[in-house]
């Protein structure tokens, strides 16, 4: 399983709960955290910055948000952000409730299968990065690109990375 941010709290979860159904995890910009962690980064990521509002400024703060996020130049995958960030206005603060409500750091240490971690330097997660490490030094930890959107800016770093850690774990 490869979980991205919030996808990889749940592929954590997974890989805990059924060790006999998952062979490895991937985990690109984990969210592997303390309570204390959680709860500054629920502080700063939990308020909704983007209600809409009848003179469409969400819109603009949407907008504006994502280029601070490291969304990069590639406007076709702004665009697509934009829209799935207006659209999940209300969403978002489910699952970045259900994040920050998780005990990640147990959960991870409950994964009894090979793991990968991955994460981009200018990441929103990059601060907790080695503290991830620390927790699993057996696991396989990898800096690669993209910002907090790795999956669409470094696919070629994720997948040179990820294929040779699964032919490793064969």
């Amino acid at each position: 399983i490869m979980g991205h941010h919030s996808g990889a709290v749940l592929a954590s979860e997974i890989a805990a709960l059924y060790p006999d159904f998952v062979a490895s995890i991937c985990l690109v910009g984990p969210t592997v955290m303390n309570a204390e962690e959680r709860a500054a980064m629920k502080e700063i990521f939990f308020k909704p910055f983007n209600e809409p509002v009848k003179d469409g400024s969400h819109l603009l703060k949407t907008w504006e948000y994502l280029g601070k996020m490291g969304i990069g130049g590639d406007l076709e995958l702004w665009q697509r952000e934009a829209v799935d960030h207006i659209r999940a206005w209300k969403g978002r603060n489910l699952i970045y409730g259900a994040v920050w409500a998780q005990d990640a750091e147990r959960i991870y240490m409950d994964v009894k299968c090979p793991i990968m971690i991955m994460c981009a330097s200018d990441d929103v997660l990059w601060n907790y990065f080695e503290h991830v490490k620390g927790l699993r030094p057996e696991a396989k930890a990898v800096e690669i690109g993209g910002g907090n959107f790795e999956p669409d800016r470094d696919v070629e770093g994720i997948d040179k990375h990820w294929m040779k850690f699964l032919e490793e774990i064969e």
